[in-house]
């Protein structure tokens, strides 16, 4: 996990077992991180306050979004002292909504499986799937993952 739309995934590898005469079998293996990704939000001193991450995995990927008002110095070094792997810090505060920046609440997006996948071949062959491929793709995920893996 390495962004904010990952938050909720459960990252697994999936088996395909090919045995005699075109039996198959599909298996979902689960992938358990070394890091988690995690979003803090907070004010500076709610955060760094020793009984707010004391017991946690400090060491996880960390978006942090500060709500003071102003603008705390030298925050992302002294953030990471405590967090290490934090990634990216924003602010959502008066002055951000003032400037219209949208708070990243709002930007991070829940992707379905065949999407993330549509992107990946776009990346690849420089266009996106055919309409027959994409069917294709979301059946064998609906096979693999049941109902929950649709639109």
């Amino acid at each position: 996990k390495y962004s904010l739309s990952e938050i909720d995934h459960h990252k697994s590898v999936t088996m395909v077992e090919m045995g005699e005469k075109g039996t198959v079998t599909i298996s979902e293996l689960p992938l358990t991180p070394l890091r988690e990704m995690r979003l803090i939000r907070g004010t500076y001193q709610t955060i760094m306050k020793r009984d707010n991450y004391i017991g946690t995995n400090t060491d996880d990927y960390v978006h942090i979004v500060l709500t003071d008002e102003t603008d705390q110095p030298e925050a992302m070094a002294r953030l990471r002292q405590v967090y290490p792997n934090l990634m990216r810090l924003t602010y959502d505060n008066r002055r951000t909504h003032a400037a219209g920046w949208v708070s990243p609440k709002t930007v991070t997006e829940k992707k379905s499986p065949t999407r993330h996948f549509g992107e990946l071949f776009e990346l690849q062959n420089g266009r996106p799937m055919a309409e027959e491929q994409e069917a294709y793709v979301e059946r064998i995920f609906r096979e693999i993952w049941g109902e929950v893996a649709g639109r």
